[in-house]
């Protein structure tokens, strides 16, 4: 709940800090993958951000907002030099 505040906020480098320590405790959890992953996302880890989502989507492959999710993440990785 913290890190999605703290991404909410606007707080990159406080959200990724809490993601990650919630991943660790809940690492198949589909919200915390996703949210991780736009954390990282945020953050400028585009590798990190597309293997959270991907791994989000393998436990709901039909969940509309990770596919958008992982569109953003794509993108932005073909945009980057």
């Amino acid at each position: 709940f913290t890190g999605q505040q703290y991404l909410r906020g606007g707080d990159f480098p406080a959200a990724l800090g809490c993601l990650e320590q919630a991943l660790k405790l809940r690492p198949t959890d589909v919200n915390t993958l996703n949210l991780c992953g736009m954390a990282n996302l945020h953050s400028g880890n585009l590798a990190r951000a597309e293997t959270l989502l991907i791994q989000a989507l393998r436990r709901a492959p039909k969940h509309p907002a990770l596919r958008e999710n992982l569109g953003l993440i794509q993108s932005r990785r073909a945009l980057a030099p």
